[in-house]
């Protein structure tokens, strides 16, 4: 029998900071990606089951805003890292190689003229099973140096010494590292050390002003960490509120206080029908709470 090969599907992204600046570290973005959503139509025209996988654990805006105050309220160190191509690092678990076409600018050909295509032998984005593959690396490699998986969030990890501790969450390929001031941040560059030799390329940032979408702020004596999601804010608004934009310059920005404004406009109700709607999904934690936010 022959094997399904998918196409090939080019992203671009510019990837900006949480005030809705460009990143200063390589905001442009292309990749070739893996077409899961057409390979899984083709396998269901055949009668072909598709690959499901367990869920992954992540934290979510709420948690990471608890793991940012107990970085101030404890006067913690903070650090945020990044594994660089991270799903392509992962190990496929349970199934078969899978196939794709060669991108059109680089495709390549045999001597009777057949293109080739690629053999996938690792995992690759736009495959169900890529991000739970790579999850199942980066948890056994963060239990290989010693840490262990908290039981109540298990998206975090921990490690201690009779000197102090370091506490590691982890959104994909994200990682947010709170470490005792008593131990500085040698826990941490042990955990980086690591990191890097399992995996390489691993950016990292001490005293970050910014992580998954929340822009920090910290106070000169540390005790206070204030932190804010105006791209998110400014995501609900232009979903809820489109008239709070109008006559905004540059189009769709929302600062200082026209921000404040907006966000304190947003009102959830009590009650909302089930499934949730896609839009309040992507807002809801904007807004603060695990409720729906109300369209008027």
């Amino acid at each position: 029998g022959g094997a399904i090969v998918a196409n090939v599907v080019t992203v671009r992204k510019i990837k900006k900071t949480a005030t809705g600046e460009l990143d200063p570290n390589d905001p442009f973005k292309s990749r070739h990606s893996y077409d899961g959503g057409r390979a899984k139509a083709i396998k269901s025209h055949l009668g072909i089951a598709d690959e499901k996988s367990p869920t992954v654990n992540l934290v979510d805006d709420i948690t990471s805003g608890i793991f940012l105050a107990d970085i101030a309220r404890r006067n913690r160190n903070f650090t945020k890292a990044d594994v660089g191509n991270a799903y392509a690092k992962g190990v496929r678990i349970g199934r078969d190689k899978s196939y794709m076409k060669m991108a059109p600018t680089c495709q390549e050909y045999d001597e009777d003229g057949m293109p080739f295509v690629y053999e996938l032998t690792s995992p690759l984005w736009g495959e169900e099973p890529a991000g739970y593959e790579w999850d199942v690396v980066l948890h056994d490699t963060l239990l290989g140096m010693g840490c262990r998986q908290s039981e109540g969030v298990p998206a975090m990890y921990y490690f201690e010494t009779p000197d102090g501790d370091v506490r590691v969450i982890k959104i994909v390929d994200d990682l947010g590292i709170s470490e005792s001031s008593s131990t500085g941040y040698s826990l941490t560059d042990k955990i980086l050390v690591e990191l890097r030799r399992a995996f390489g390329g691993v950016k990292h940032q001490y005293e970050p002003d910014s992580f998954a979408a929340i822009m920090i702020s910290r106070a000169a004596d540390r005790s206070s960490l204030t932190i804010s999601m105006p791209e998110k804010i400014i995501e609900a608004v232009t979903e809820f509120l489109p008239a709070a934009l109008t006559g905004v310059k540059p189009a769709g920005v929302l600062t200082g206080k026209a921000l404040n404004d907006a966000a304190d406009a947003l009102r959830m109700p009590d009650t909302q029908p089930l499934p949730m709607p896609k839009a309040a999904k992507r807002v809801q934690q904007a807004l603060g709470k695990l409720k729906f936010p109300e369209k008027r």
